[in-house]
């Protein structure tokens, strides 16, 4: 896999900003972007890098990805066993887009 990405609705900024000094740590190296979701009610985070489903789903369910997305990316992997199906994020939702926030590098 080459992301893990992170989907946190109705998340104040303090505790994205907090979230994301705390997996900037944990992936030092790494490109990390963070962005407005599409709806505009939530943050996106996305980790560059190489990475195992196990330490995808692992980082999600530490730092607070949506437990339903969780879910849904577990089936999904499931019963296709392809990693392109564990971690889908959308980019743009109802003709929204996301809005770059930050990034490293």
């Amino acid at each position: 896999m080459n992301r893990i990405s992170f989907d946190w609705d109705n998340c104040t900024k303090r505790k994205v900003l907090f979230l994301k000094q705390q997996i900037a740590r944990e992936f030092a190296g790494s490109k990390i972007e963070l962005l407005r979701s599409p709806g505009g009610k939530g943050y996106h985070l996305k980790v560059y890098g190489k990475f195992t489903p196990l330490q995808n789903l692992g980082a999600r369910a530490v730092f607070g990805d949506d437990p339903e997305r969780i879910i849904c990316s577990l089936k999904r992997y499931f019963c296709s066993h392809h990693e392109s199906d564990l971690d889908i994020i959308f980019s743009s939702k109802n003709g929204n887009k996301e809005v770059l926030v930050w990034k490293n590098g």
